[in-house]
């Protein structure tokens, strides 16, 4: 079979991180760099120069407008107009575990086939199309070490005090996030630990960095970017502390204790679509240490620190239960073979009754489409539309 034609839609910098070792094992496909959240042009200048022009700066409707001219399409997340992509095979690659409702959600049904981080994911969302278990593959290649010497020798190469603990803060973003609420209660324990904060890749969208200026104010030196490598901060760390992120997961993986902080859970259903049966809560307590108020804060931390030999078996089996491990299995390798069995015909094609779902996908996206192009057309008589539509009850049969 000859080589593959192939593209990768990354809507950030985070998202071609994700993907970056598959791309690399594809040396002709191409990135298309949609949507204007990232800085596109400082991201460019920060790739080398034989690599340029394997990106593409485009709208989401110059994307789509390509449609055909790849065999395979690889993506993280449902873009605009994805629905109207109908001749590119699409491939979803699983870019997080946390917030189920959207990264299990109906949209998978509008990928031709999922690769997953583990079992666990693939059979969340295989009735909605083909998935597969292939591994997370930002970490390829990852052999885990939780050696302490190694630790502090990772800790120095990023300018960290060798001598103290480093605790790791990867928090979400906006409402859902715990930034504003801990800020300051963090800030009173920088003499006591290496305390490193990593923004979520949204938190700084279109450039806005203006979270570190209020952490800079508070003392906190060692702050990094959407873009920074998390792998090396999750090679330094000795806990991390989180609250709905999948960051939760990546700490899992890298076999550091997490520190949920999650306090008010309930207050903020449906944000990012966030619920309770989400795993980052449903199993919080399998998943970590548990904080729910602030000033408690340093005695879960210290918790996290001395976790008893059992609770790290505990973790090392949930580890195993929701990925594949990137340092035993090659995971690029078996995503590669995966994408080759989808384009010979090896990989089921959808049922009936997925088509049925993906093709409600679609008319649900086109419909919502049109409704806010209505909406900015006319907002006045849509709004008094739908508050009346809102009122009126239901008709009874």
């Amino acid at each position: 079979m000859k080589q593959p034609a192939v593209g990768f839609i990354a809507r950030n910098e985070f998202q071609f991180q994700q993907v970056e070792w598959l791309w690399r094992a594809y040396p002709h496909s191409k990135v298309l760099l949609v949507g204007n959240a990232t800085d596109w042009q400082a991201f460019l200048e920060k790739m080398c120069a034989e690599d340029r022009d394997r990106f593409l700066v485009l709208s989401f409707r110059q994307a789509v407008a390509l449609d055909g001219n790849f065999d395979v399409l690889f993506f993280q997340t449902p873009f605009p107009l994805i629905e109207e992509i109908t001749k590119t095979r699409l491939v979803c690659v699983q870019y997080g575990l946390a917030k189920e409702r959207h990264n299990y959600g109906e949209w998978h049904s509008l990928a031709d086939m999922n690769l997953m981080y583990g079992d666990y994911s693939a059979a969340s969302v295989e009735h909605f199309s083909p998935s597969f278990a292939v591994g997370n593959l930002k970490f390829a290649g990852w052999n885990v070490s939780v050696n302490g010497v190694e630790k502090k020798k990772v800790a120095r190469a990023l300018g960290l005090d060798p001598g103290r603990p480093t605790v790791l803060y990867m928090p979400t973003y906006n409402e859902l996030g715990s930034l504003e609420q801990l800020l300051k209660p963090l800030s009173n324990y920088i003499q006591r630990y290496n305390i490193v904060i990593k923004a979520h890749h949204n938190q700084e969208r279109k450039g806005n960095t203006s979270w570190r200026i209020g952490a800079q104010n508070l003392g906190f030196s060692h702050l990094f970017g959407a873009g920074s490598d998390q792998r090396q901060l999750l090679e330094a760390a000795d806990v991390v502390i989180s609250d709905f992120s999948g960051a939760i997961f990546d700490a899992l993986y890298a076999q550091v204790p997490v520190v949920l902080y999650q306090e008010g859970a309930s207050t903020v259903v449906g944000i990012q679509k966030f619920n309770l049966h989400s795993i980052e809560y449903r199993r919080r307590d399998e998943l970590g240490v548990v904080c729910e108020k602030a000033e408690d804060l340093p005695r879960c931390i210290e918790r996290a620190l001395n976790l008893h030999d059992k609770d790290r078996w505990r973790l090392r089996a949930l580890r195993s239960e929701l990925m594949v491990d990137c340092g035993k299995v090659d995971v690029v390798a078996l995503a590669k073979s995966k994408v080759t069995d989808l384009l010979e015909g090896r990989v089921p094609s959808l049922t009936t009754s997925q088509l049925y779902v993906r093709e409600l996908v679609k008319i649900a996206r086109r419909g919502e489409r049109e409704l806010q192009s209505a909406r900015k057309k006319n907002p006045g008589m849509i709004q008094r539309v739908l508050d009346w539509w809102k009122r009126s009850k239901p008709i009874r049969f």
